[in-house]
């Protein structure tokens, strides 16, 4: 949760503090159901809280020396349960034994990852915990992000947003690729300037936007597809959230997902394969264009949602308590 919010505020319309806010109450009431106590100790909070050897602690493993989780698990507890994104490079090398420590005291991890870095864990240095792993996808709020799309450019003239900074593992330097490549002009949003794209004139970056519901519609209005080329991203939100407007996504495996499982292909290597994938989207007829945008939010509302998340956590806890 955002510094100061609570489970008792208003549900946070960013993620992932929407999430955190809807598991969190789904987990007070069944703890209310079993007459058990709930306590919500935000991500921040470096007050020492003490554990008891009844108490089942979840939480993301925050690498601030004195967090709670840390803390926490280094108690007595019936239950310690890690849930925080992954990738085999989610952190640097300094941190490294902090997370392989409280990794190997978990009793079970929830990885909010995509099914590519879930499937080739085994081949990672993570290998030995994959056996007390659960994947998590994402999960989007479609009652927050409406279906937006009125209409598409002609073809030939479609437009791309992407949404990154100047970390390498954004592959910034891919949708500068892309762009001088395949001549589509992408918008840019985030912390990052035009410094990036060198001889790419058909970016534009915005820098830091605040995505109102009337931002949200104008870009949906001006953009087609979302492009994501990450290096190292578990299951980016945005191509989640933007798939509920309308936007048709592509991305790279290493931003999470197999190729059309469920977004479109990009390479970040292989710009042939990125050239005929945006000459591709470019020439789609608009019934196409339409069928592809409806199935693809029909399966972020059916697959991609906050009760699913839930589910599989409870699950997994009941379980592991029996």
């Amino acid at each position: 949760m955002e510094p100061g919010g609570s489970l008792d505020s208003a549900r946070p319309y960013r993620s992932p503090y929407e999430i955190t806010w809807y598991l969190g109450r789904f987990l007070r009431e069944k703890a209310r159901e079993r007459g058990w106590a709930f306590r919500y100790v935000n991500l921040d909070d470096t007050t020492p809280h003490a554990v008891g050897p009844d108490d089942i602690v979840l939480g993301h493993l925050w690498f601030n020396e004195g967090s709670f989780i840390q803390r926490a698990f280094d108690q007595d507890c019936r239950l310690k349960l890690i849930l925080q994104p992954y990738t085999h490079k989610m952190v640097g090398d300094e941190a490294l034994p902090v997370l392989h420590r409280y990794f190997d005291i978990a009793d079970w991890l929830f990885l909010i990852t995509g099914p590519y870095w879930f499937d080739t864990m085994p081949l990672t240095p993570f290998a030995r915990w994959r056996d007390k792993a659960t994947r998590i996808d994402n999960a989007v709020n479609p009652q927050a992000h409406p279906f937006l799309k009125r209409r598409w450019n002609p073809p030939g003239k479609r437009r791309a947003m992407a949404v990154g900074y100047d970390n390498p593992a954004k592959g910034m330097d891919v949708i500068a690729d892309i762009a001088r490549t395949t001549g589509i002009h992408i918008g840019v949003f985030g912390a990052v300037g035009y410094e990036m794209f060198p001889n790419a004139p058909t970016i534009t970056c915005h820098g830091g936007v605040l995505f109102t519901p009337d931002v949200i519609q104008e870009l949906v209005d001006e953009y087609d597809f979302f492009l994501s080329t990450g290096r190292f991203d578990a299951n980016p939100t945005t191509l989640n959230e933007t798939a509920c407007w309308g936007l048709i996504g592509a991305c790279t495996p290493q931003s999470g997902y197999w190729p059309d499982q469920p977004f479109y292909e990009l390479s970040l290597d292989d710009m042939i394969l990125n050239y005929d994938q945006i000459d591709r989207l470019q020439h789609m007829s608009e019934r196409d264009l339409w069928r592809r945008a409806r199935m693809m939010r029909d399966l972020m509302v059916s697959d991609y949602n906050a009760d699913k998340v839930c589910a599989t956590i409870w699950d997994k806890i009941e379980q592991l308590l029996s």
